[in-house]
């Protein structure tokens, strides 16, 4: 039974996807990238021209990372339509003599992350996620997310058959690299990486992670555990967020059940449901429907996001005002779109803002 799949760089760059600010439950490695959902992990080690990609569900992470969608199709897209001449008409750049017009600046945002692929987290981890991320670091919300996991997840045993995968694969990777230890490197390698060996030493058979924590764990935390993890004022939206979930199941429903219910509605009503929520504001709602929901049509607008838009549109718009213009530009190809845009202006800010 393989436990990997291979993966074409051409299809996707998994530092692109993982470092857009989209997710935060994932950890960099001297080989590549180890990756968390709810009670999964992704390794995955990047060669030359592709990735490996070990998993004891592909196919859950086949799903996760979008890698049935042509991506290619959409920057063709998006770097060649005339739409957004015919949508932005009135609507004119900041300054004298702009740098760029928009559209050469989304041509280039698309090249610049041209490996991006919109992520589809589980719902429960993501909205917990982004309900963290709000008025917060990227260095401090990992910290924070990872703790949750370590403090009150489960401990999961990665397979034997996935262990001596990735084990074999790494200690080659090392081993042509001129490691003299490859195999002590692979397993410091990993534990950089999140995955615990419970006997401390070289012995695999215990190789293993930190699930994110289950609702049933979750909801009965108090107010103290949660700053315990350094959320700060967020541990008492936490605990409602919580209460307000388990109200509102229907009989006999988990939090997932509920969450995929209420998903049926379309974006307009499950913004507003999502905005019930404590600690959910505008942003943190469109983001959770972006990246756990795959909502195509909605315009994730932050401080950076609202940069770009006053530098190309001009100013004088509230942030509600900014992403209905910018979904009514992008449709159901707004929250790709975004994604770039935000990968690019927040790597690239000295060149715009």
């Amino acid at each position: 039974m393989k436990a990997y799949i291979t993966v074409e760089k051409q299809k996707i760059k998994f530092a692109h996807a993982l470092e857009c600010g989209q997710i935060f439950s994932f950890k960099k490695t001297d080989f590549g990238f180890c990756v968390y959902s709810a009670n999964k992990i992704a390794i995955i080690v990047e060669k030359e021209s592709h990735y490996l990609l070990f998993s004891d569900d592909l196919q859950y992470f086949w799903n996760f990372f979008d890698l049935g969608t042509d991506y290619e199709e959409i920057k063709h897209y998006l770097k060649t339509s005339s739409i957004y001449a015919k949508k932005c008409k009135g609507i004119v750049n900041v300054g004298e003599k702009p740098l760029k017009t928009f559209q050469e600046f989304l041509n280039e945002a698309v090249d610049f992350g041209e490996g991006i692929r919109i992520i589809k987290q589980d719902l429960f981890e993501v909205l917990v996620s982004f309900c963290v991320s709000a008025n917060n670091n990227i260095k401090r919300i990992t910290a924070s997310l990872f703790e949750f996991r370590k403090k009150f997840g489960k401990f999961v045993c990665i397979s034997e058959i996935l262990q001596e995968s990735v084990l074999g694969e790494l200690v080659d990777f090392y081993a042509q690299k001129g490691e003299y230890q490859p195999l002590e490197r692979a397993f410091a390698e990993l534990a950089l990486g999140g995955v615990v060996n419970t006997e401390g030493g070289k012995n695999a058979s215990e190789l293993g992670f930190y699930a994110f924590p289950e609702f049933c764990v979750a909801r009965r935390l108090t107010e103290e555990d949660y700053r315990g993890l350094g959320v700060g004022y967020r541990a008492p939206q936490l605990v409602l967020l919580m209460k307000q979930l388990e109200d509102a199941c229907a009989d006999g429903e988990t939090v997932s059940e509920t969450l995929n219910r209420v998903g049926k509605q379309d974006t307009a009503r499950l913004r507003r449901w999502l905005m019930e929520l404590s600690g959910v504001g505008g942003k943190v709602a469109d983001c959770v429907l972006l990246f756990g929901y795959a909502r195509g049509d909605v315009f994730p607008v932050d401080t950076w996001i609202a940069k770009v838009f006053e530098r190309f549109f001009g100013e004088g718009f509230s942030r509600v005002q900014m992403r209905e213009i910018l979904v009514s530009i992008f449709g159901n190809l707004s929250g790709v779109a975004q994604q770039y845009v935000f990968f690019l202006i927040r790597e690239k800010s000295s060149d715009y803002v």
